[in-house]
């Protein structure tokens, strides 16, 4: 994703002479007390207080929802009495005379701001005003009906989208500047030359969705800008956002739509020229999007793809057409594969169209499989087609027992080849070849049974390990060289050196996550892989020296399980291990197959899960409703999830990307001996944390770019205290950090009174962006966060300055974590000043994030500040225990030393 600039057009600019714009007035009982009062669970300090306040008790009208409702009612009771003793000074935009001209009524100041706060149009008010620059307030200041006519009629409005409202001499500066002066006249129905008429109109056209259509494209950069503005504006704000029943911004003012415009343009890529990346074609759009890949089966011929090549481009508003306009039902999903096509074929040739056209189809079918070959480094129109294929022909096979085997060797294959590649044990063209072979494998399945998939694993994937891991075939256990080349052990492989508290040691994360999973076998009572081997080759008639004494072992593990383990999909060995039959070998290969990628899967062998009995077997590939149709989620291939249900927990999904599924269990604590806090970061923002301490690979993250990194939160620190202490200064910061106006302006209030206060609400990722680290995206993605709650991707991406300000009022998708990649930052520091090796990065992660969502207090959904604030938090102390920790359990190994 390209750098969004929320906050790079903002002006923090100074009045014209002799204007008075800003001034503070006295808050009665201070900002905790008020805090208190409103159920915050922390108060945000006098800079912030009446507009965390406003969000606390106007988030809906009265009789929109309970809650609000009821906290309201506690606000406006203590606004009557607030407590005594305490007095803070709070900001005001414009002056207390005009705010008295707004109430209608003479108020004294020390009652100033409780009125205001006790009104929720004023309030709302004073929040749009709040993120104005001076000139715009100004301009307010001097046109008393413009005002009047915001808070009687627009107020919510206002304070959702005002902020990219600017005035300069008199006229309005639309997004684009002047190139796109007559586009915003036009759609606004107004002249930017006349901001009394020009305002008003923008705020009330569509009940406040010209508003929104307006303020996103204030706040993505130039190429986003031009693309969207460069074809059919008024049509693209048609289709920006739909009047939909659940989306009315005059009564929740701080909510969106899971998936509208501002989303759409925030996340699509395109070049510096403004030009879309990625296929085009509306034929391919079309059939994908609209008519549910009614097209797929025609064929893949040149007369096929020269149909769809030589179809229409798409431009901005046909695309918002068919991602946000039909509702919010799949809004997800689509703008899912339109990401997804533009990172995997960011320039398709025409002789791929039709391949495209049949891969995009399968990832709405089976997401699990087709961004595993993603994370793998697929790029193979053809591989993604054929994938596709063999994903609609499979799940007609898992409904009986009988065919589980197929399914699950078929899924285990790709699942161990993508630990592989994520763990670098592998190239992305040696998994490419692998993944080719398998397919094939599972082609030949699908005639007969899993006797085919479980030939290629014994014949082509171990050996391929095997070399891959340095181990020899023959002296090592087959499973172990499985478990070895998914942990990443690599032949060549030799973790840098480290002396810490007086030892010797190696970092090795492979041995540490091979050390884990073994762990987990042990307990798991399932068959070893060199049994199940044993018994398929055997009962293939091919079996080989050894076979048979190998498989008298499946007695033993027979006795350690019953024949279901409350299992829909179980595997009964109680009645196979004494007369193995083919049918019978399979259940035991699929058995222990599940068994392994669990094993791998559930986090640190001291988990609850990875303690528990073998929970491989609860695993359910598919639901009671599993999909229809040729784009319908396919339960068996969509991600793994876990529920909690009445038979307890368990796993639903497919086995593809099980460590993302159990992503939860990767984050760790220090000491488990009692309950912890209840965490105040929502359940979808602690996923995205976790996802991100899963996609994160050590093999990815370099010493040299740990070190520069360093160095801008050095050289960031050390100019944010300069710019801070000048006067001016906090204009620049505002626009390199790419803040959004409300942060920037209660930062700059700060600073008039206290620079070094100021400094402190600093977040690391601010200090980076100021001292520009100099790394290419592609290696400082590898220090970012989670993608897949905006872009579906198994993959970190650092994100991009601003982001936030267009992803914020969605707290269903886990999108504020997604921008916060603070806690990684302060693992950098420390990495730094204790000269550890950058591989430790994301062990030390799962320590980290689990203590920064411990300490984290929020205020609301949307609170970026509460999580970059723990991260910051993170003390040097409890950063060298978990040094400690790892090297009790973790990657950091004793080394002999001479």
């Amino acid at each position: 994703m390209s750098a969004a600039v929320c906050g790079v057009l903002l002006a923090l600019v100074a009045a014209p002479a002799g204007a008075e714009v800003r001034s503070t007035v006295p808050l009665a009982g201070g900002a905790a007390a008020l805090a208190e009062a409103s159920g915050l669970h922390r108060s945000p300090g006098p800079a912030r207080v009446l507009l965390e306040v406003t969000r606390a008790i106007y988030d809906a009208p009265l009789g929109d929802a309970p809650g609000v409702d009821a906290r309201r009612a506690r606000v406006l009771l203590y606004l009557g009495t607030p407590a005594a003793g305490q007095v803070d000074e709070v900001p005001l935009p414009l002056t207390p005379a005009i705010w008295r001209n707004i109430l209608g009524r003479p108020v004294p100041e020390t009652r100033l701001a409780l009125d205001i706060l006790a009104d929720r149009s004023s309030a709302l008010l004073y929040t749009g005003l709040y993120s104005l620059d001076d000139e715009t307030l100004a301009w307010f200041a001097a046109n008393p009906q413009t005002l009047a006519s915001i808070q009687h009629d627009h107020a919510a409005i206002f304070a959702a989208f005002g902020r990219s409202i600017r005035i300069r001499n008199g006229k309005v500066q639309a997004p684009g500047g002047g190139a796109y002066d007559a586009v915003w006249e036009r759609l606004v129905g107004g002249p930017l030359a006349r901001p009394a008429e020009f305002v008003p109109r923008l705020l009330s056209r569509g009940r406040g969705r010209m508003a929104f259509f307006y303020d996103a494209m204030a706040h993505v950069d130039g190429p986003r800008l031009k693309f969207a503005l460069a074809g059919n504006p008024e049509n693209l704000y048609e289709n920006f956002a739909r009047p939909e029943e659940e989306w009315r911004p005059s009564r929740r003012p701080y909510n969106r739509t899971a998936v509208d415009g501002a989303l759409l343009f925030s996340a699509l890529h395109v070049d510096d020229a403004g030009r879309l990346i990625g296929p085009l074609w509306s034929e391919l759009w079309e059939d994908v999007l609209s008519r549910g890949c009614a097209a797929r089966g025609r064929g893949t011929d040149g007369n096929r793809d020269g149909e769809i090549a030589r179809s229409a481009p798409i431009d901005a508003a046909w695309l918002a057409s068919r991602v946000v306009a039909p509702g919010v039902g799949r809004a997800r999903e689509r703008l899912r594969l339109v990401l997804f096509a533009q990172r995997v074929f960011p320039a398709p040739p025409a002789s791929s169209a039709s391949q495209i056209r049949d891969a995009l189809c399968g990832v709405a079918r089976a997401p699990a499989l087709m961004l595993s070959l993603e994370r793998m480094g697929a790029r193979d129109p053809a591989l993604y087609a054929r994938a596709a294929t063999l994903a609609e022909r499979f799940p007609g096979q898992a409904h009986g027992s009988e065919h589980r085997p197929r399914l699950v060797a078929f899924q285990a294959a790709i699942a161990l080849l993508a630990y592989a590649r994520q763990n670098r044990t592998i190239s992305a063209e040696a998994a490419a070849a692998l993944v080719n072979d398998a397919f094939s494998a599972a082609e030949a399945s699908l005639k007969s049974d899993a006797g085919p998939m479980l030939d290629w694993i014994d014949r082509s994937l171990i050996p391929a390990f095997a070399k891959a891991t340095g181990m020899t075939l023959g002296s090592e256990p087959v499973e172990r060289i499985v478990l070895a080349a998914a942990s990443g052990v690599r032949r060549d492989a030799a973790g840098p050196p480290v002396d810490w508290e007086g030892m010797a040691y190696r970092v090795d994360p492979a041995s540490a996550r091979l050390g884990d999973a073994e762990r987990v076998r042990d307990r798991q009572g399932s068959a070893s892989f060199d049994v199940a081997l044993a018994a398929h080759r055997l009962t293939s008639g091919r079996g080989v020296d050894g076979d048979k004494a190998t498989l008298a072992a499946l007695k033993d593990a027979a006795s350690n399980g019953p024949d279901r383990d409350g299992d829909t999909d179980g595997v009964p060995l109680n009645t196979l291990a004494t007369s193995p039959t083919r049918a019978g070998s399979q259940l035991i290969a699929a058995d222990t197959l599940a068994s392994l990628l669990y094993a791998l899967s559930v986090g640190p062998s001291t988990s609850a899960a990875a303690r528990a009995a073998n929970v491989a077997r609860r695993h359910a590939l598919r639901s009671a409703a599993a999909g229809v149709g040729p784009t319908a989620a396919d339960t068996a291939w969509d991600l793994p999830s876990e529920e909690f249900g009445p038979g307890g927990w368990m796993v639903r999904g497919s086995l593809i990307a099980l460590d993302i599924g159990l992503a939860r269990l990767a984050l760790r604590r220090q000491l488990d001996t009692g309950l912890p806090p209840p965490p105040e970061v929502s359940d979808n923002d602690r996923r995205t944390l976790a996802e991100t301490v899963r996609l994160m690979s050590s093999s990815d993250l370099t010493d040299a770019d740990r070190d520069a990194l360093a160095a801008a939160l050095v050289r960031g620190r050390a100019r944010a205290r300069t710019l801070l202490s000048e006067p001016g200064g906090m204009i620049t910061l505002a626009a390199e950090a790419h803040m959004g106006e409300f942060r920037a302006q209660a930062i700059a209030w700060i600073a008039t009174r206290d620079p070094a206060a100021a400094f402190e609400e600093l977040w690391l990722s601010d200090f980076v962006t100021l001292g520009k680290p100099g790394i290419p995206a592609d290696r400082l993605d590898g220090w970012g966060t989670a993608a897949l709650p905006l872009e579906g991707g198994l993959a970190v991406r650092y994100p991009a300055g601003g982001d936030a300000c267009l992803l914020a009022g969605r707290p269903a998708i886990g999108m504020t974590a997604m921008t916060v990649p603070d806690v990684a930052l302060r693992v950098v520091e420390v990495l730094t000043e204790l000269k550890l090796p950058a591989a430790l990065a994301p062990d030390m992660m799962a320590y980290a994030t689990q203590q920064m969502i411990d300490n984290a207090t929020t205020i609301h959904a949307d609170d970026r500040d509460a999580l970059a604030s723990a991260a910051r938090r993170l003390s040097a102390d409890e950063m060298v225990d978990v040094v400690a920790a790892l090297t009790a359990s973790g990657p950091l190994v004793p080394r002999r030393t001479p």
